[in-house]
């Protein structure tokens, strides 16, 4: 309650995130229609174990409505974050080719992960390479510039960015979803959280 009240005089806006995990789909589901109600922003992940979503995820019809539940509130002008095609590829577990380095992460050690933090790949030292772009170039000569994602790893910070790389324009239809999350003051809003 404090912040969704402290929104709308601070210029923050709220998103609510929710791991569908296959316990909690009913779940996942009140969390976006909260949002949808309240003005807040939405974001859903499926449940990753390692690098690959949650078997029982995977062709369960009930986390499939899910998604197209969430699709559709996007569809209908809520503030659910993430392209359509994130969407999709979450519900459907679809392939996809990832830019990973959009997101670079190096150890306290100095090492680089490369191509990405989940591979736990980390070879080459950003110290002993005397830079960033160095250590890369060894690297790439090292691993490839880009993982064989295939179906896993459907990770909203690689998955969505890469997509947002792929289709400008989508990630500027995207700025609509952020503009969209104008919090709202009421009873309606704190009847609902008093209940949570």
């Amino acid at each position: 309650r404090f912040a969704m009240e402290a929104c709308p005089g601070s210029g923050t806006r709220l998103v609510l995130g929710a791991v569908a995990t296959p316990g909690n789909l009913g779940d996942v589901l009140e969390v976006c229609r909260f949002a949808r109600d309240n003005g807040l922003g939405f974001q859903v992940s499926p449940h990753i174990i390692g690098m690959t979503a949650n078997p029982a995820l995977r062709g369960n019809p009930d986390y499939a409505r899910v998604m197209d539940a969430v699709i559709e509130a996007k569809e209908s002008g809520a503030a659910v974050l993430g392209v359509h095609g994130y969407l999709r590829g979450i519900r459907d577990f679809a392939r996809h080719e990832c830019m990973p380095l959009l997101m670079p992460v190096i150890r306290p050690d100095g090492r680089l992960y490369h191509p990405c933090l989940e591979l736990k790949r980390a070879d080459v030292s950003v110290l002993d390479e005397g830079s960033y772009e160095a250590a890369l170039g060894k690297s790439r000569r090292l691993r490839g510039s880009r993982p064989a994602c295939d179906d896993r790893c459907q990770i909203f910070c690689h998955m969505a960015l890469t997509l947002f790389q792929r289709s400008p324009m989508a990630a500027l239809r995207e700025g609509r979803a952020w503009r969209a999350m104008e919090p709202r003051r009421g009873k309606g809003v704190s009847a609902h959280v008093q209940r949570s």
